[in-house]
């Protein structure tokens, strides 16, 4: 007859600490519960991950009976419940596994777990958008994506490491910024226990690079600077050029038009003598084609004018300012401001951006606000309110006609380049540079690094902290300042 434990189970015991009463009841102390089944002894609560009541035998014999059933499935280690339960997890799928449990414990909306999957890993959540799938598609489908949590060593992830620092050209500071994702994310699979060990804490940083990204590391775009740009920003409105593919030329199109229009010679013989067909010579004399004074003009250079305001004024993210709507815009209720230059009265508007549509609210699930209160960004939201019709759902800072654009990198690249500056990350100056400039401002017209973090919508002082670059001449004053001859 099989002997029962003093608890009421088989296998259900307590190995009482020095110190302890030893009562004859088991749930009178807060001795730890220990199972033991087939040789096979470990501390529940510690085995488990979870806290294991002493003063209970119910959740003991909850956490024994999942041991019980992983020694007769073969599958029990006695280092971790979760060991056995996750050997076959992937990184891509522990990432995806990981964020869907945050997202519901905070109560963040769903658009968190798409975007946050996807600047994670590349793990597209509810979406196909292709594009977006494709420019973070890093980690997921490659060989550390697909491997097992407990089958990734350090030696396959540093491979790959300098594997795609080769293919996709990374220089050491990308390098390092992926090195620290996959830090980052193994440290979250060892807390939740299905991992030992990170492997990624024996691989060390490339030598030489700065902690901070390269684009904090900002040329200070001072109002001479800015005034270049705004200078130049209206030759993006090109005209359309005329087709130097096409056999006919602009000369040869006005002699065709100009001598059937005298009615010297009819249509079809232009037609013959010039080498094109009937319908050309038609659309030549009607104006359809080669007539300058159709030719298309673009308004790139005032999309561009109206994000350069955007984003010296309200210090928003690229991806942010294009998706900001008429509707977002609190136009009731404005605030009554002076300009301090003109003496000019005018109306500050504050922007209410939904979580969706912020860095910051996808990860608390908050709105976060904007507020325009120059003259020129306040003239402009009236202007575009008034171009736009009032219609609530047409994108301020997008095309002429309010569609939303995805991006305008091309736009502000001629931009920079019309204006003589040499950007790039490695010279510390790109779009995001407008952003840096906005936040090392707002602390040198206010001296209080807070109300920058609250402007700037940082969730850390210290991420504020970074952008702020003092200008040289203020430089200057302070050394000054210590003179006391």
């Amino acid at each position: 007859m099989p002997m029962i434990a003093a608890s009421g189970t088989k296998g259900l015991r307590k190995v009482h600490r020095p110190g302890c009463s030893r009562p004859r009841r088991l749930t009178d102390c807060d001795c730890a519960w220990l199972g033991r089944y087939k040789g096979r002894q470990v501390t529940l609560a510690k085995w488990s991950g979870k806290s294991v009541s002493p003063r209970e035998v119910g959740p003991a014999k909850i956490v024994l009976g999942r041991m019980i059933a992983l020694i007769d499935a073969g599958d029990f280690d006695p280092a971790g419940e979760h060991r056995t339960s996750t050997s076959k997890q992937t990184l891509a799928e522990f990432i995806e596994d990981w964020w869907i449990d945050y997202v519901e414990k905070h109560g963040l909306a769903k658009d968190s777990l798409r975007c946050q999957c996807e600047v994670l890993a590349g793990v597209p959540i509810g979406r196909d958008d292709k594009a977006t799938e494709k420019r973070h598609d890093t980690i997921r489908p490659s060989a550390i994506g697909r491997t097992a949590l407990h089958d990734l060593s350090t030696e396959q992830i540093e491979r790959w490491l300098h594997a795609e620092a080769k293919a996709r050209a990374w220089g050491r500071k990308t390098w390092n910024e992926y090195h620290a994702l996959l830090q980052r994310l193994l440290e979250r699979a060892v807390v939740r226990r299905r991992l030992k060990y990170n492997p990624v804490r024996a691989i060390e940083r490339m030598r030489g690079v700065s902690a901070q990204r390269g684009e904090l590391r900002h040329v200070r775009l001072d109002e001479d600077l800015e005034a270049r740009l705004f200078a130049v920003v209206d030759q993006l409105n090109r005209t359309q050029a005329p087709n130097t593919r096409s056999k006919l030329t602009q000369a040869i199109a006005d002699e065709i038009r100009r001598r059937a229009e005298g009615g010297t010679t009819p249509q079809k013989d232009l037609a013959a003598e010039f080498g094109v067909s009937g319908a050309v010579v038609s659309q030549i004399v009607t104006g359809r084609i080669w007539n300058p004074a159709r030719r298309r003009t673009t308004t790139k250079g005032t999309e561009m004018r109206r994000r350069l305001e955007a984003a010296f004024d309200l210090g928003v993210r690229a991806g942010e300012m294009g998706r900001i709507q008429l509707q977002h815009v609190n136009w009731t209720h404005p605030r009554k401001l002076v300009d301090d230059a003109t003496g000019q009265p005018f109306n500050g508007y504050e922007i209410a951006l939904p979580p969706e549509l912020t860095k910051g609210g996808k990860r608390t699930g908050e709105v976060q606000y904007l507020y325009a209160a120059t003259l020129r960004l306040s003239r402009t939201l009236e202007a575009r309110r008034f171009q736009l019709r009032n219609k609530p759902t047409a994108y301020i800072f997008g095309d002429e006609a309010g569609h939303y654009v995805a991006s305008f990198d091309k736009s502000w690249q001629a931009l920079f380049t019309l204006a003589g500056l040499d950007y790039g990350r490695a010279k510390g100056l790109t779009w995001h540079t407008t952003r840096a400039e906005f936040v090392s401002r707002l602390v040198e017209n206010e001296k209080d690094p807070a109300i920058a973090q609250d402007l700037a919508r940082h969730a850390r002082l210290e991420t504020t902290q970074r952008y702020i670059h003092t200008r040289q001449d203020r430089r200057w004053r302070a050394a000054h300042g210590l003179n006391r001859g």
